[in-house]
């Protein structure tokens, strides 16, 4: 009697997996996506940050798109990374007479982009 009923659960079983075969396909296909993010999990040092920024940052662009691209959060790159790629002239503002202008955007100098 038990081994009819553990036949059944089988069956069962073996039809769950296929419905997780289904989804860690699907998780492969993100992957991609997340690679572009994985930036985010490292901790990398403010050179190496900075010349991610300088290679993505060749036109100018808002803080939040930056932030999006290098996967790191506006608030840290306003508080720690922007300030001083400012101050060693790495990067430029669109309004530099106005930095908290409220759609200031941020460029890589290009003196420095011919490195």
């Amino acid at each position: 009697g038990t081994s009819d009923a553990n036949m059944e659960t089988s069956e069962i079983n073996m039809g769950t997996s296929d419905a997780n075969m289904e989804t860690s396909e699907i998780n492969m296909g993100t992957s991609d996506a997340n690679m572009e993010t994985s930036l985010s999990r490292q901790r990398l040092k403010f050179e190496e940050l900075e010349q991610i920024i300088v290679a993505v940052a060749q036109e100018y662009m808002g803080i939040d798109q930056i932030a999006l691209k290098i996967g790191r959060t506006s608030q840290y790159l306003m508080n720690f990374i922007i300030p001083r790629m400012l101050r060693n002239g790495s990067l430029e503002r669109l309004y530099p007479d106005i930095p908290n202008h409220p759609l200031q955007k941020y460029k890589a100098r290009q003196n420095l982009q011919k490195k």
